[in-house]
């Protein structure tokens, strides 16, 4: 005859397929996701068979176990220090968080294979913080690199991150102080100065010398002299003034605070009000320093691109054709002052750009910064030399070819050649006449024009 049979399971966690047929048939047992959510233990179903012919019964048994647990560190990166010989480091340390993402307990330990680091704790039971430091044995290492790994380790696997050191030299003196004694006197303060003004290079870089280091040092002179090392903070606000050891030094000045320096087309104001303006009249040039109430030192730089060359530089100002810049100062007083000077070069439009730095903090020139040189000529400076000679100055063009010439008269001019051909260097020249003296134009007379001109 025919069998017809069933096949089922009583727990929920264990399906039958296929649940029916007729005579033979294959009938397959599985354990299925409603097991995923069942508790560690010991489970067991009965499949059951029946139908015409008969009952039949097979026993499923489940054995869940814990999960194992499984070790997590986080965050993923490492540890990056630095500092100099001797410390501090910063940042001096970094903490990590250990979790177990699995079952179970877990049993975790973190250890660093240098004696420079230190890891606390250095065990646990499933999830803690776990403290990275640079201790005191870094302080005693040389310049150099340095790492080390952190290994997190247990029953729930191993993770590691890499710990890096990078230690500069011992704190040095600033460039200025000759005999590295963390002492600026006066002789070493001007002779820094002097240098930077010229364009030389000093024996201890960095060169060309930095504005923002000749403020500095005059800071420092002006505060006190005798100064330390601060590594929290970059070159050259890095050094800073300190009490001299046994007294003695200059007694210190008010200081002023700085603010955040400014920059081209912003304000170059810092909370103190120190600030540098630029005006561009022609091709002349003027600039407004204005330093804040309080600043012990300030100088100025005005850079010039190629084609242009300055002249009439007033005041103190210097020309360091070497770097390509008029400075002015260092001044050791917190008085405003005016600076100026012309410009002759290629005709052509020129960006200017500068800086004027207030106790070796760096502010951004602001104004004008663009300039017009024409190609017509110009006299400048006319009149008579102390030897009684005439004299004047223009500007010339590279290449190019200049003649001085002569008449008495404008109104029926008769130019005449008294000097050149003149060869253009893009330098302004400045002509002395030849036997012209003051009384030498005959009486007749009366009076004698000049004119420059050029010849391609």
């Amino acid at each position: 005859g025919t069998l017809n049979w069933t096949a089922q399971a009583d727990k929920n966690w264990v399906t039958v397929s296929p649940a029916s047929g007729q005579n033979s048939g294959s009938v397959t047992v599985s354990i299925n996701a409603n097991a995923n959510s069942l508790a560690a233990g010991n489970y067991s179903s009965t499949v059951t068979f029946g139908g015409g012919g008969g009952t039949s019964t097979r026993q499923v048994q489940l054995a869940v176990a814990v999960p194992p647990p499984v070790l997590a560190v986080s965050p993923s990166d490492g540890v990056s220090s630095s500092g100099n010989q001797g410390g501090p480091f910063s940042p001096a340390s970094k903490s990590y968080t250990v979790s177990n993402t699995g079952g179970g307990t877990l049993n975790w330990t973190a250890q660093a294979d240098k004696n420079w680091v230190t890891v606390s704790p250095a065990s646990g039971q499933n999830s803690g913080s776990v403290t990275v430091s640079i201790n005191a044995n870094a302080n005693s290492l040389a310049a150099g690199k340095y790492s080390s790994t952190l290994t997190f380790g247990g029953n729930g696997g191993t993770a590691t991150r890499a710990v890096e050191l990078a230690i500069g030299s011992a704190p040095s003196a600033i460039p200025a102080d000759a005999n590295a004694d963390f002492r600026v006197v006066i002789d070493e303060v001007t002779a820094y100065g002097a240098a930077w003004k010229r364009g030389d290079t000093w024996a201890t870089p960095p060169n060309p010398i930095p504005i923002d280091y000749v403020t500095r040092v005059g800071y420092l002179w002006k505060n006190g002299e005798c100064y330390t090392y601060d590594s929290s903070q970059n070159p050259p606000l890095c050094w800073v003034s300190q009490p001299c050891a046994g007294g003695g030094g200059l007694a210190p000045q008010p200081k002023a605070i700085i603010g955040t320096p400014g920059t081209p087309g912003a304000s170059a104001v810092g909370v103190d009000g120190s600030s540098i303006v630029r005006a561009v009249g022609g091709s002349g040039v003027s600039l407004e320093a204005s330093p804040g109430a309080g600043v012990a030192a300030y100088a100025v730089e005005e850079a010039l691109p190629p084609g242009l060359t300055p002249y009439q530089i007033a005041g103190d100002g210097s020309w360091d054709s070497a770097n390509r810049k008029i400075k002015w100062g260092p001044y050791f007083d917190d008085k405003p002052r005016t600076f100026s000077y012309e410009l002759s070069g290629v005709a052509g439009y020129y960006t200017l750009s500068g800086v004027a730095s207030y106790d070796g903090h760096d502010v951004a020139t602001t104004g004008a910064a663009s300039v017009e040189i024409g190609s017509s000529l110009a006299l400048h400076d006319a009149g008579f030399a102390p030897s009684g000679q005439f004299t004047f100055t223009f500007p010339t063009e590279p290449g190019k070819q200049y003649y001085i010439e002569s008449s008495d008269s404008l109104s029926h001019p008769q130019w005449q050649v008294v000097d050149g051909p003149l060869p253009g260097t893009g330098k302004p020249i400045c002509w002395t006449g030849n036997g012209v003296t003051a009384g030498s134009v005959a009486p007749a007379a009366g009076v004698q024009f000049y004119r420059v001109r050029c010849s391609p």
